[in-house]
């Protein structure tokens, strides 16, 4: 079984490429999202969970943490948005995806983050529903275009 460890700024380039695996190397969507995660690693608003055999990151689940305020029906100023869960094919169905999440529900709870969402495709869906996620069909989007788009 892969040893997990929490992620560190060495690690952005493989968490963005978790997060968009059609990207390759010096794709300007991948490197800005790198920069990214460097910084806010580094501001702790994104913390990783990261799943690794002989010295590959085979594995990963990430929080980013959003700063909502508190409302009447939770008293945390902090939100939570569950991103980048991958697992390499080679290693999937090893209960991997699962256990980098519920690390990171365990993070969230330490902090007192009481609502944390996520997006999920058809196949991971049922993962979610067993650790407690249900759908959420109150929420409306918005995409604004650049000036001049």
């Amino acid at each position: 079984m892969p040893s997990v460890r929490r992620a560190s700024p060495l690690d952005a380039f493989v968490i963005a490429q978790h997060r968009s695996p059609d990207l390759k190397a010096g794709d300007p969507a991948l490197m800005v999202y790198v920069d990214w995660v460097v910084g806010a690693l580094a501001r702790d608003v994104y913390v990783g969970f990261l799943a690794v055999e002989d010295d590959a990151v085979v594995a990963g689940a990430g929080l980013t943490l959003l700063e909502w305020g508190p409302t009447r029906h939770d008293p945390s100023p902090l939100v939570a948005r569950l991103v980048n869960v991958y697992t390499a094919p080679t290693f999937r169905r090893r209960g991997l995806a699962r256990d980098l999440t519920s690390r990171a529900l365990d993070e969230a709870g330490r902090r007192g983050i009481r609502s944390i969402s996520l997006a999920t495709t058809p196949e991971a869906r049922a993962l979610y529903e067993t650790l407690g996620f249900r759908a959420y069909a109150a929420e409306m989007r918005l995409r604004l275009e650049p000036p001049g788009a």
